[in-house]
């Protein structure tokens, strides 16, 4: 049992240590970090085998909304549950925490019993088996499973399910129904109650991937807003249990689980399309910037251990980044070099890239980590994607 504390007061971390030290947790299993760039550095060093995080909002070089997204992106495959712990002033942002794929929250001040009570939460929630009574639908989605198949419903609380299946619009289509064109916008959360789905995703293979009863459609684009890379198609005749986002995010709020699921199936596709660009980068790979964002080749060519030149482009701009074992040696853009021009050539969202792995590295303008920076990086574009403050 590991459980990492990452605050920037020493007194909070002393008093949340104390709490679960009291609470019966061994004091040896108890780790700290007092930002969320150091906890990262922990996490990776430890392969991300931990049981829990709790992390503060506030923090000066990496927040505990920042901490999180970046631990979703970087450790896609892995199952680490985050409590985030607010103060009332923030509590208004809770949504986005849960929206990003935070397990619970905890709000302060906060007495000791609340404290153990979430923890102790998370920690059974990770270890429960599911059982118990199902609904309706759940038993006919279940029985249309191959044996031992693990659907996205089955995998929630039966009183969630419940809840999703009772505010769901449903929908009955014909075999040969488009059902998500490639560039649409999918504004509801759509899962199979009935039938085979077949799925297009080019980005991933040119073969139809079969989604059956139980499984999502167009989970990604519901969750980031952005348009489908993919086609869906009824394979055979099909009941959708379609919920749009203000239903969803209702649900969101009133079980936090339903986000860690979410961002199971996202970490999911991310695995298998970082697996795909890995195996491209043996003999170069070029593409679109909107389909593999830069953050995503940059943690992909730093995992891969890829030596070589990535050329990027938009319009007029080109962009330099050399690599040399994984590491980013050089940065150009237009007049800026270095680290300013990473960042610059990161808040790009889109243009053409190209990597080349014969080319030898050349100068050296970053004498950071890759990932010191990327994860810098991010932090500034998540902190300039925010709305400023309302009146008042």
């Amino acid at each position: 049992m590991k459980i990492l504390v990452v605050d920037d007061s020493r007194m909070m971390r002393k008093l949340i240590r104390s709490t679960l030290e009291g609470g019966g947790y061994a004091p040896g299993d108890i780790l700290e970090a007092a930002d969320g760039i150091p906890a990262l550095e922990m996490l990776q060093q430890m392969e991300f085998k931990v049981d829990l995080v709790l992390a503060d909002w506030n923090m000066p070089q990496m927040d505990g909304l920042s901490l999180l997204k970046s631990l979703r992106t970087l450790a896609p495959a892995e199952d680490v549950p985050v409590i985030m712990c607010t103060s009332q002033a923030q509590f208004g942002q809770v949504r986005g925490a849960l929206y990003a794929g935070a397990r619970e929250y905890v709000v302060k001040p906060f007495t000791s019993e609340v404290l153990l009570q979430k923890v102790a939460k998370v920690l059974q929630g990770r270890k429960a088996s599911r059982s118990g009574e199902t609904t309706i639908l759940l038993k006919a989605i279940t029985s249309g499973q191959a044996p031992g198949a693990e659907s996205f419903l089955s995998q929630l609380p039966p009183a969630a399910t419940d809840k999703i299946c009772k505010a769901a619009a449903i929908a009955e289509h014909p075999a040969g129904t488009v059902l998500i064109k490639n560039g649409d916008r999918v504004d509801s959360l759509h899962v199979i109650a009935q039938g085979v789905v077949e799925v297009i995703d080019p980005d991933i293979t040119q073969a139809a991937e079969a989604r059956l009863a139980g499984d999502c459609v167009g989970e990604l684009a519901f969750l980031s807003g952005q348009p489908a890379t993919f086609t869906a198609r009824a394979r055979t005749p099909v009941r959708l249990a379609s919920l749009d986002k203000a239903r969803f995010s209702d649900l969101l709020m009133e079980y936090p689980e339903l986000t860690y699921y979410m961002a199971r199936i996202r970490a999911r596709y991310a695995a298998r399309r970082n697996r795909k660009v890995t195996a491209d980068l043996e003999e170069g790979l070029s593409g679109s910037l909107k389909v593999v964002p830069l953050p995503e080749l940059v943690q992909t060519l730093k995992s891969a251990a890829k030596t070589g030149l990535l050329c990027l482009s938009r319009g007029p701009e080109t962009g330099e980044l050399t690599f040399d074992g994984g590491e980013l040696r050089h940065a150009s853009v237009g007049t800026s070099v270095g680290e300013e021009a990473f960042y610059r050539l990161m808040a790009w969202e889109e243009g053409k890239f190209t990597f080349d792995p014969q080319a030898a590295p050349g100068k050296t303008t970053v004498h950071r980590p890759t990932m010191t920076i990327l994860l810098d990086g991010m932090r500034r574009l998540d902190e300039g994607r925010r709305p400023p403050p309302g009146p008042g």
